[in-house]
Order: C-alpha cells, then structure tokens, then sequence
C-alpha cells in the first residue's frame, strides 16, 4: 500500500468512528508475525499468504456469522 499499511488503515478507520464499528475486519497478511499484527488490530479473523481460496471463504463465512467488530490493542506499526 502507498501511504498506510492494512493494519495501519484498519486502526485510523477505529480511530475514524470512534469505536463505534460493527463490521469485522478480516485480515490478509504475509507479514512475519501475523498473529502479533492481527492482536494489535484486534481481529480473531486472520489468514497468512499463500492461502487456500477454500479457507479464506471459510474465514469470511464465520466473521459474517459471528460479527466480532476489531478491537486494536495497539497503533500498529508501519513495517507491518
């Protein structure tokens, strides 16, 4: 991305409505420590590059289902 990371746009939009958000973010990384970026995000939805298309619309399948809004824990960092 040109200016901001994936996580680093999912926090400003956080920050945008104030908490108020409902919709699940699912997160798609090649990142080293992915699990580490989707914490400080605050999403429970996660999946590293490569992944398995059958997966990914697994993944989408339960934040649709489940609804779990991000809760950032930390601002993330711009190498992530």
């Amino acid at each position: 991305m040109p200016v901001l990371t994936g996580p680093e746009v999912a926090y400003a939009m956080f920050l945008h409505d104030a908490g108020m958000e409902e919709v699940p973010i699912v997160l798609i990384s090649g990142v080293l420590g992915l699990t580490q970026v989707a914490a400080a995000v605050g999403t429970p939805y996660f999946l590293a590059k490569p992944y398995d298309l059958a997966r990914l619309y697994g993944l989408i399948g339960e934040a649709l289902v489940e609804r779990v809004p991000p809760h950032p824990r930390t601002r993330p960092s711009a190498h992530a």
